[in-house]
């Protein structure tokens, strides 16, 4: 009921103080008391999670829009347009653009777009179409300075053909989270040459969840994640986080929408998702 009732006043600027990004932000005195390059600054693992404003703020696309992640100061999205699911780009909080060499083929079909936190890098599934052979794979593509993007890598060995991806931490051993395999979830490292080991399974003996999770987004020190996730069928929001790389993750549910694709930004500040039903990503900010 809960999230039904998130849809249905969502519409409603008014009920939930929805702002699009072009509004004025409001005179914080915190901000003037704080030194100019005062950083926010992550949790500590093992700590309580900070807690996000419930306030709405509203992203002005053209397209519906979902799977916003960043890097710098460029986002990526996955949006539909003229009924057809393309990845588009553009500037943090601003218009999106399709990306035309990563529309799909006759033969392929890319999707899931995930920003690599250093930037000038995004990482997609490439799935063949009904009626060819190769495999599913992960394809990282580099953007040069007028952000076209081209080939960088491919990312061996290959995907199942069910299993989806997080954003990575930072090269040049980046972690990331793959989901739709025989455990809940496992945890590769991909080298600068896009070879991928896994490192660690994840199942109900070690996490505390016997559903998928759906879009692990990892922070860019690997330490820190968001998704959207279930125990017996109950899915939530939460957070994981560990002390170090060595170690598992262990996950703490958070009091937002329930949301399917979650993004975390660098400085812990902002949380970005999209609400299906409207096509439009939202933020909220912390406390």
């Amino acid at each position: 009921m809960r999230c039904a009732v998130l849809v249905v006043l969502c519409a409603c600027n008014p009920v939930f103080g929805l702002k699009p990004t072009t509004e004025e932000p409001p005179i914080d005195a915190q901000f003037f008391d704080a030194p100019i390059d005062a950083p926010f600054t992550c949790w500590a693992p093992s700590s309580p999670p900070p807690t996000f404003s419930r306030a709405l703020h509203q992203l002005i696309q053209p397209e519906r829009c979902s799977e916003y992640t960043i890097a710098g100061d460029r986002a990526a999205a996955t949006c539909l347009a003229t009924g057809q699911y393309r990845i588009y780009q553009g500037v943090v909080d601003g218009p999106l653009t399709p990306i035309a060499t990563l529309d799909d083929t006759p033969q392929d079909r890319f999707e899931h777009p995930r920003m690599a936190p250093e930037g000038g890098l995004l990482f997609v599934r490439k799935v063949p179409k009904l009626g060819t052979s190769p495999p599913t794979t992960i394809v990282a593509y580099r953007s040069n300075a007028s952000h076209d993007w081209s080939p960088a890598f491919t990312v061996t060995p290959s995907l199942g053909y069910s299993e989806t991806f997080g954003t990575p931490s930072l090269g040049p051993k980046r972690r990331m989270m793959i989901v739709g395999g025989p455990s809940i979830m496992r945890e590769v490292e991909i080298d600068d040459a896009g070879t991928m080991t896994t490192i660690r399974l994840y199942d109900s003996t070690n996490f505390p969840f016997n559903g998928l999770p759906i879009a692990p987004n990892l922070s860019p020190d690997g330490l820190r994640m968001t998704t959207y996730a279930g125990i017996n069928n109950l899915y939530a929001m939460y957070v994981a986080d560990r002390a170090s790389l060595d170690q598992p993750f262990t996950a703490q549910k958070i009091d937002l929408p329930l949301v399917y694709d979650s993004f975390l930004t660098r400085d812990c500040n902002r949380i970005y998702f999209s609400v299906t039903d409207l096509g439009t990503v939202f933020f909220v900010e912390r406390e």
